[in-house]
């Protein structure tokens, strides 16, 4: 049969082209970037988008959906512009929180090292804590070379170099005169140094969750929120 001859009647016509399937990645794309707003949606949504218009493009039309991939990509693009100021705004409180408890911790530490100073005082001074005037200056050879470090509170500002108070009422007392459970150092809510006095020099929390740092004659150090702050002992 000549090439110029029509097909026998009765005969096969030939397949036709399969419909072109739209790309997963250009859904993906657009999904990823309408419904993920913020964090790694943006980001998997421009990637996704790239890729899916790469594959269209070297599909010979078997995919589709060239619209929707760049639909996905500017769609992306726009959210990924404002994306690091909602990560900060999240981010910032946990920065915050995390820098709040150091401080805390900081704190416990120092007035832990002066309730030693103190008792190593006592030891070396007839068993007695150290007189009211000048605390500061008659505990500094016990506190060491940090002692600078001791006495400042880490919330305070470097102007204020002494940010703990002393209990009036046991200062220059014998040791084994005063209930373990005895306020002995405590921070102070308007630093200075050398101050000395009781629940009235006491810091007060700033929020509910704000916790002040007070310190034992037993060596204890507690970390007190409001409603803890009307219990404690001052007198020995």
């Amino acid at each position: 049969m000549s090439p110029s001859q029509p097909p026998p009647i009765g005969g096969n016509p030939p397949p036709l082209p399969a419909p072109a399937k739209t790309s997963g990645y250009a859904i993906a794309s657009l999904v990823c970037g309408i419904l993920f707003c913020t964090g790694i949606g943006p980001i998997l949504g421009l990637i996704f988008g790239i890729l899916a218009k790469i594959r269209i493009s070297k599909s010979g039309g078997r995919l589709k959906g060239g619209g929707l991939a760049l639909a996905g990509i500017i769609v992306s693009a726009i959210l990924l512009i404002p994306s690091p100021f909602f990560l900060a705004g999240m981010l910032l409180p946990a920065f915050a929180k995390a820098k709040g408890k150091a401080q805390t911790i900081s704190s416990v530490n120092n007035v832990k090292d002066l309730g030693l100073a103190a008792r190593i005082y006592s030891t070396d001074h007839g068993n007695r804590f150290p007189a009211a005037a000048n605390w500061v200056e008659t505990l500094r050879p016990d506190l060491g070379p940090k002692a600078d470090q001791i006495l400042h509170r880490p919330t305070d500002g470097p102007e204020n170099p002494c940010g703990y108070g002393y209990n009036q009422q046991v200062a220059g007392l014998p040791e084994d005169s005063i209930n373990e459970q005895t306020v002995l150092f405590f921070e102070l809510e308007t630093p200075a140094c050398d101050a000395v006095g009781g629940k009235e020099l006491l810091r007060q929390p700033k929020t509910p969750r704000d916790v002040v740092v007070v310190g034992f004659k037993d060596g204890s150090v507690m970390q007190l929120r409001q409603d803890r702050l009307s219990q404690l002992r001052w007198k020995p």
